[in-house]
């Protein structure tokens, strides 16, 4: 996790190293770079790779009207599923048990070696007995102790990977796509727009292309009844 906080930071830096030096938006240049060259690590080469793949796909179908998101790939999800999350949020409860277990297990001992004879006896069992307390006295220390100290890890180093991964993800939107969610929905925006206008254009291209065969048949008829017309007259005046 610590690794993966690194290569975010320094992506990051990149990202901004790279923006000073010019002053449009970066994609044109990052889309054209291969994954391993922004991170190191597996997972996030083949996470990027997918929105790299992704992303040109939607802005040839698009023509560059609509963008992929990168947070769609590259998330704190990511940083879970890489981190083992799941398998982590037990550790604590599992050394917390670990220290029942051991209290257990030393009061035991102790007292399987504890003798109830005769005074001599039972002087002689003390030593064991108060061994095996301790053994449970410091086992439930120490499962706590490292339960506590754990968590708190544990909690710092996952908080600063997020953070990592937020700071990436603005600085990518920031100034290598554009805030692709911005686009997307002032896209949206536009066609939703022109929707009216297109809608009313292709009613009216339909109604033309029905209706134009019965409109020619209609100047037929009426052009034939109009020389029978014009014959009929003719005869009669001939008459």
């Amino acid at each position: 996790v610590q690794k993966l906080s690194n290569e975010l930071k320094f992506a990051e830096f990149s990202i901004k190293s790279d923006a000073e030096e010019t002053s449009g938006y970066l994609w044109s240049v990052y889309k054209e770079m291969d994954s391993d060259e922004i991170f190191l690590e597996k997972n996030l080469q083949k996470a990027y790779k997918e929105y790299l793949v992704e992303m040109k796909r939607m802005e040839m179908l698009t023509a560059g009207k609509f963008k992929c998101e990168i947070d769609n790939y590259l998330n704190k999800e990511l940083i879970d599923a890489i981190a083992c999350k799941n398998i982590l949020n037990l550790i604590p409860g599992a050394m917390t048990g670990l220290g029942i277990l051991g209290t257990f297990i030393g009061l035991s001992v102790g007292l399987q070696q504890f003798n109830t004879g005769t005074a001599a006896e039972i002087a002689d069992s003390i030593a064991p007995l108060m061994g095996g307390i301790k053994v449970a006295f410091h086992t439930s220390i120490y499962g706590m102790v490292f339960s506590l100290v754990f968590n708190v890890v544990y909690k710092l180093v996952m908080e600063e990977a997020y953070n990592a991964m937020n700071d990436f993800l603005d600085a990518y939107d920031w100034y290598v796509t554009g805030n692709a969610g911005n686009d997307n929905a002032s896209s949206m925006q536009l066609t939703l727009q022109n929707l009216p206008y297109e809608i009313s254009q292709a009613v009216s291209k339909t109604m033309t292309q029905m209706l134009n065969p019965s409109f020619q048949k209609i100047t037929e008829l009426v052009e034939q009844f109009s020389r029978k017309a014009l014959l009929l007259k003719n005869i009669r005046r001939m008459q």
